[in-house]
Formats: C-alpha cells, sequence, structure tokens
C-alpha cells in the first residue's frame, strides 16, 4: 500500500470494510423499513375512487375547471356532505368533458361523493350562468330606458344628428337585448352528468413496489448507519488507514498469532457479518518483508531493524513479528539475534540486557541460542530498569549495539510500544530500518501519538506490518 493513499481510496476501503463489517446492521435496517411499510400498507384501510364526467357543452373547458375546483363549489360540496372530500378534476378539452374522480373508504361513499360534487357544480353553474344573464339583461334595459329618455327630452332645434344617433344606440341596445335572451334560452355552458363510474380497491401486487421502495431507503439508511458506526469506532479501521496515518508504506499483512488466530480481532461486534477471509501465509509475508527491510543486494545482509508496536494491544503481535523475522533471516544463513528491550513486567532473573548493560555479566553469557534455528539467539530483557529512556539513549547501549554487529549480521530490537515509552523512537534513530506493527485492535489515537513522537525525536518508520486478514 502506497503511504500517499488518495482520499478517495481511504474513503471507498472505509466504505467497504464498513459494509462487510456491519453487514447484519445494514440488513436488520433495510428490513425493519420494509416490515414497516408494508404493515402501514396492509393496514391502511382500502381507498375506493369513483368518476363522474360533465359534458360542458358551448364553453371553455379550462375556466370550467377553474370554477369546480373554486371554494364557492367546495364550500357548497362540504355543506351538503358534511366533510371536506378528496376531489380531483380532469378535462378533456378536445370532448369538453370533466371528469370529476373522488376517493372514500368504501365505493357507495366513492360515488356519493363524486356525483354530488359534480351535481353541486352544474347546479351552481347554471345559477351563475342564470344571475350572470340577469345582470347583463338589467344593465341593458337600464341602457334602453336612458336613450329613450334622452330621445324625448331632445329638444325641436337640435341638430337632426343627434336623434339618429340616439336612435342607432337605441337599436344597438335592443339588438343586444333580443340576443341575450335569445341565447339564455338556446344556448349557454350547460353542463349534463353524464356517468359515473366506480374503480375497485388498489391491486395487491401493489405492496411489492412500496416493499421494494422501502428496501431501497433502507439500504441507504442502512449503509450510512453502518458509515456513522464505523467513523465512531476508534480503532484502526484497515491497514490502508495505518499507512496514511503513519505516512509509510505497508510492508506486509501478518495473519494473527496465537491459538484460533483470534489475537488480532476486538471483541465487540455481535452484528457484523462475519465472512470467512483468506487467511495469509505468515511464513511467506515475513519472507516478503524481510526482503522489503534489508533487501539483499549485497554479497550478504547486514544491519539492525527496530520492530516495536503502536499500542500495547500489540504487544505480542510485534514480538512475534520480531521473532518471525530473525527467524527468516537466519534461515537465509545469515546469523542474526532478537535483542528484546521490553519491559512488560515478565522479565526474569537471568543475564540480560540490562545486566550486560550493567557490566555484570558478558554479552556472549546472556545471548541464548534458539533450539532447531541455526544462527538464531536472544537477549532477553533482564530486571526492568527505572528509566527505559536512559537506558536506550545511554552510551552503553549504544557500544553494545556496535559489538552486535560485529558479532551477528542481522539484530532485530524489541522495543516496547511507542504509545507507552518514547525509547523506541529513540532507538529508531540508529536502526537501519523500523517497523510499526498495526493491528485493528490499535487505536487511531495511538497511531498519531506513535507518528508525533517519531517526528519529534528524529525517529523514522521505514514500514509497517498488519496484523490481519487478507481480504478476497
Amino acid at each position: 500500500m502506497n503511504p500517499t493513499s488518495s482520499p478517495d481510496e481511504l474513503e471507498i476501503t472505509f466504505w467497504r470494510r464498513a459494509l462487510v463489517r456491519h453487514g447484519r446492521l445494514v440488513a436488520a435496517v433495510v428490513v425493519l423499513f420494509v416490515v414497516v411499510t408494508v404493515a402501514a400498507v396492509l393496514l391502511r384501510p382500502p381507498a375506493y375512487s369513483a368518476s363522474t364526467e360533465v359534458f360542458v357543452s358551448g364553453a371553455d373547458v379550462g375556466p370550467e375547471v377553474q370554477f369546480v375546483q373554486s371554494r364557492y363549489v367546495q364550500e357548497a360540496v362540504a355543506a351538503e356532505l358534511g366533510y371536506q372530500p378528496d376531489v380531483t378534476v380532469e378535462a378533456d378539452e378536445s370532448t369538453w368533458v370533466l371528469a370529476v374522480s373522488a376517493s372514500a373508504p368504501t365505493p357507495e361513499e366513492a360515488e356519493r361523493v363524486a356525483t354530488t360534487y359534480a351535481g353541486a357544480y352544474v347546479r351552481l353553474r347554471e345559477q351563475a350562468g342564470s344571475a350572470a344573464r340577469r345582470a347583463s339583461e338589467a344593465e341593458l334595459e337600464q341602457s334602453i330606458a336612458g336613450v329613450r329618455s334622452a330621445l324625448d327630452s331632445l329638444s325641436p332645434q337640435a341638430p337632426p344628428q343627434a336623434a339618429t344617433r340616439l336612435q342607432e344606440d337605441l337599436s344597438t341596445y335592443q339588438d343586444a337585448l333580443t340576443a341575450t335572451t335569445s341565447t339564455s334560452i338556446q344556448s349557454g355552458p350547460r353542463p349534463v352528468v353524464l356517468d359515473t363510474v366506480v374503480a375497485d380497491a388498489p391491486a395487491s401486487s401493489m405492496v411489492w413496489l412500496y416493499a421494494a421502495a422501502a428496501a431501497a431507503i433502507g439500504l441507504v439508511a442502512g449503509a450510512g448507519l453502518a458509515g456513522a458506526v464505523a467513523g465512531l469506532d476508534p480503532h484502526v479501521p484497515s491497514a490502508a488507514y495505518a499507512a496514511h496515518s503513519l505516512r509509510a508504506p505497508l510492508f506486509g499483512t501478518v495473519p494473527p498469532s496465537g491459538p484460533g488466530s483470534g489475537a488480532g480481532r476486538r471483541p465487540g461486534r455481535w452484528w457484523a457479518r462475519r465472512r470467512r477471509p483468506r487467511r495469509a501465509d505468515g511464513g511467506e509475508s515475513i519472507a516478503m518483508i524481510r526482503a522489503l527491510v534489508l533487501p539483499g543486494d549485497r554479497d550478504k545482509v547486514r544491519g539492525s531493524v527496530l520492530v516495536c508496536a503502536t499500542g500495547s494491544a500489540d504487544r505480542s503481535e510485534a514480538r512475534a513479528v520480531a521473532t518471525g523475522l530473525a527467524t527468516s533471516f537466519a534461515r537465509t544463513g545469515a546469523t542474526a539475534t532478537v535483542v528484546r528491550a521490553e519491559f512488560d513486567g515478565t522479565e526474569g532473573s537471568s543475564p540480560g540486557l540490562t545486566t550486560v548493560l550493567a557490566g555484570q555479566a558478558t554479552l556472549a553469557d546472556a545471548l541464548v541460542p534458539v533450539d532447531g534455528t541455526p544462527g538464531l539467539s536472544v537477549l532477553s530483557p533482564g530486571e526492568a530498569p527505572g528509566s527505559t529512556v536512559d537506558l536506550l539513549s545511554g552510551r552503553a547501549f549504544g557500544r553494545l549495539l556496535e559489538e552486535l554487529e560485529k558479532t551477528v549480521d542481522v539484530v532485530v530490537l524489541l522495543c516496547d510500544p511507542l504509545g507507552e515509552d518514547p525509547g523506541a523512537a529513540l532507538v529508531s534513530r540508529s536502526a537501519d530500518a523500523t517497523i510499526l506493527v498495526v493491528s485493528e485492535r490499535s487505536r487511531r489515537d495511538e497511531l498519531q501519538r506513535a507518528d508525533e513522537t517519531l517526528r519529534a525525536t528524529g525517529g523514522r518508520t521505514e514500514g509497517i506490518v498488519y496484523i490481519g486478514e487478507t481480504d478476497r
């Protein structure tokens, strides 16, 4: 993994792992959404619809739709039914037909609402038309009376043109009155109720459409919840995240040590979907790490390698990586020594690092060969010192490393986790390579502290080893 992984790559990795780890949570949210939606649809009273067609002859359909939907008609229908119904109006201008549709819990009520609404429209439309015609007739009659009065009061000395103009006005008003009266009798917008059709309740197949929509929404909500849970998790989510946080390349992924390979997993995810990942080969992974740490481009591999964890949860994993790395070097024909500069309270009284540095034992006496692995030896920690920093930064420790590098080909230094003791950061300045061991049990703040400690002391990190299992 490149330490300069782009934010998009980290985002994709985050969501992929979040969905895998919290797959059951996502599934539970989807099921909840579907169950609630289907229950709401099935428990909802059935809705029937009825549509009444009204034929409107000799009128523009658009204004008639506005009239049907007016508050004037709605209030009249509500007064007749006793409640405000749910009604929609559609128009077909090519046929002069209005469709008044109503919904109700029963087909009888739906039909009653539709016919009542259509009947109220027809009745009120006729009343409005009659009132408009009467108003027009009254206005014309008033105009005719005014013209006649003007003719009667016309002076004999008045010019002939005045009388002619008044006669023309009188004739115009009389013709308009005749036309209005004739129209009111013969034509005008006279709505006629045609027929009412009652539709059945929605088919049960609609439930599956609602269920599918609920599943899609639940999937999005579940994924968001899984992302939120993963984001609140203080542990390291992936090897990519560790490499990006420590700004170092990923040297390799090693399976967890211990019985059942469960040491690298953190508990508490009872809802997580546990698919069985592909197990990495520990020996092959360590061999690849060995080649990256001290490349064999010389006649013989020589150098020192520092191995430490970022937090106390991975102390045993760092010990396993250091031992495996030294063993791998020894199997290639090189001589290797593991210097255990870690003090976790399990130190023995036998000669070790602290006794050699104190001059109470020689290096040859303190080195313990490992049975079954020629060329491999271990220097135990000895008694815990008062200050690990003083021990690892002292001249005696530096001289010991120089002596070891003259004695063996590869020195593998194992120090306390950086999150507990900054001594490892001091050792990293003189080591040829530094490896940090990280797992999903490591905490994000531990990675941040480790990076800050290394940079503050002038240390460096050549790469990280992630304790986990490779994805499919």
